[in-house]
């Protein structure tokens, strides 16, 4: 069990579906974060709302985005009959 290890992690680096999933999220990861971080500060300053309003917009903002991905991915998927393929 130990020993099926290494064969896994291989498998896995010579999936190329996976790989460019994985650069895919680690982008979108970058993003976000980077929206979440410098988004509060953008609207104190040119809006001028108070710190912690500009933090509950963010917050909400990112959570009804996050749920909405969250609930719409399957049926996205479902519209497009993605099935796993073994290559």
């Amino acid at each position: 069990m130990l020993s099926d290890i290494p064969r896994s992690i291989m498998s896995l680096l010579r999936n190329k579906v996976y790989l460019v999933t994985c650069l895919g999220i680690c982008c979108e990861i970058a993003i976000v974060s980077g929206f979440v971080v410098f988004l509060p500060k953008y609207l104190e300053t040119q809006f001028g709302t108070s710190t912690s309003m500009a933090n509950v917009f963010t917050g909400e903002k990112c959570q009804i985005k996050l749920n909405w991905k969250i609930l719409k991915s399957p049926t996205i998927m479902c519209h497009f009959m993605v099935n796993h393929v073994n290559e």
